[in-house]
């Protein structure tokens, strides 16, 4: 069973430095937008950034800058993929994934490619 936790109990565990605690109050429903902004924060950690993906209220202005602040090829993945996304997010990541010699980074451009192709951006605009 899932604790209840109130605003002000969320804020206290976004504020956490134990990124267990982040994840916690970015998974609850009733995430406040202060808890959701002191998330928000350089150094996020990995695990926050997929929770925050994840939020269903997530906004396609919370992907950009959560697009900016990660290294990982699996986090663009989810947001390329994000109904939520602009497409001028998923063309930062294109750039960003082009070129890069690791795997990962190869098969994320392709499938932000597909995911581009499918709102109508074919070339390299």
């Amino acid at each position: 069973m899932n604790k209840s936790y109130t605003g002000e109990e969320l804020l206290k565990l976004a504020r956490s430095e134990r990124w267990q605690d982040q994840v916690t109050a970015a998974t609850r429903t009733n995430v406040t937008p202060e808890a959701i902004a002191a998330l928000m924060i350089t150094g996020i950690h990995h695990e926050v950034v997929l929770a925050l993906i994840s939020r269903a209220g997530v906004t396609a202005d919370e992907l950009a800058w959560l697009a900016e602040h990660t290294d990982s090829p699996h986090a663009l993945g989810r947001i390329a993929g994000h109904p939520t996304a602009s497409t001028g997010t998923l063309k930062v990541i294109r750039d960003r994934a082009a070129g890069e010699e690791w795997e990962g980074w190869a098969h994320l451009h392709r499938y932000v490619l597909i995911m581009l192709s499918k709102r109508g951006v074919t070339d390299g605009a």
